[in-house]
């Protein structure tokens, strides 16, 4: 392809704070890495950075100590799944929440956008709702309408890196020297061996004079596989019915989704998903 193009979240950047939290620990002092697709990474490794010691044994063992209602919101969901398969995910439930049918047992305090359908729907009434991201930032005894608070003045502001990777990768090229990038997302391209190599994927990498490039990880377990396999084929089918232009394709793709329960209801939501976008979609056949 000529264009060149990477794929940045800071996900992964919360998972590390998760299981930095759950330790006892900063993050400063550990050395982990994460492979998968976006919003749903796994950690193949957690280490001591001074000695390199395995602190998989000790997560687990904190884990099964700590109280289930403790940050239920962000890592429940997580902590479900890494007993069931061994590594810890992330970067919190209501994310790779959405890629699991039975998900829902564990991100009931996520509201996300929420609206009355007895009001009219925000696309017919032009009313957007409320973004809620977490209970956590909003308690539900919260006034009626939020104050929202004047930003301060650039002068009355520290200015500290943000951690976001856009810099590192800048500084790599331009300069030659190695930044490492915690998560990229770029083609799989054999960086997780058990994954197709045309898949976008989800890994460490580094910048340097010559570009970006992604650092091969191993083979993730089968019951991890799984799932990503599931959502490559359907990121797939995506492009092939935008560029085939065949609302079969399309079908074919929603109804591949965990989360999609009913023939009915995916068939009437493509038909009124075009309709309503159909000042920017290619008219399907």
């Amino acid at each position: 392809m000529s264009i060149k193009a990477v794929g940045l979240c800071h996900g992964f950047y919360m998972g590390m704070e998760q299981i930095a939290h759950i330790l006892g620990r900063p993050v400063a002092e550990l050395d982990m890495s994460a492979c998968g697709i976006n919003h749903f990474t796994w950690f193949q490794t957690v280490r001591d950075k001074a000695t390199g010691e395995d602190l998989y044994p000790a997560l687990r063992k904190a884990e099964r100590e700590g109280d289930w209602l403790a940050d239920w919101h962000e890592i429940g969901l997580a902590r479900i799944l890494f007993r069931v398969y061994g590594m810890w995910p992330s970067p919190a439930a209501n994310h790779f929440g959405e890629y699991l049918r039975w998900a829902g047992d564990f991100v009931a305090s996520e509201l996300q956008f929420f609206y009355d359908p007895a009001d009219g729907h925000p696309w017919e009434t032009g009313v957007i709702p409320d973004f809620i991201y977490s209970l956590s930032g909003y308690k539900t005894t919260r006034p009626w309408r939020r104050s929202v608070e004047k930003p301060e003045t650039m002068t009355d502001t520290p200015i500290f890196p943000s951690g976001e990777l856009p810099v590192p990768i800048i500084e790599g090229i331009l300069t030659g020297e190695r930044r490492e990038l915690g998560a990229i997302n770029v083609r799989n391209n054999g960086a997780i061996p058990n994954l197709p190599d045309d898949m976008v994927v989800e890994t460490p990498g580094f910048a340097d004079a010559d570009g970006i490039h992604a650092i091969s990880m191993d083979p993730l377990p089968e019951g991890i596989v799984a799932h990503l396999r599931v959502q490559g084929s359907i990121n797939k089918l995506l492009v092939e019915a935008f560029a085939e232009r065949s609302k079969n394709k399309l079908l074919q793709a929603l109804l591949l989704d965990p989360t999609v329960d009913s023939y009915r209801n995916a068939v009437t939501l493509i038909d009124e998903m075009i309709a309503l976008q159909k000042g920017m979609l290619p008219e399907l056949s």
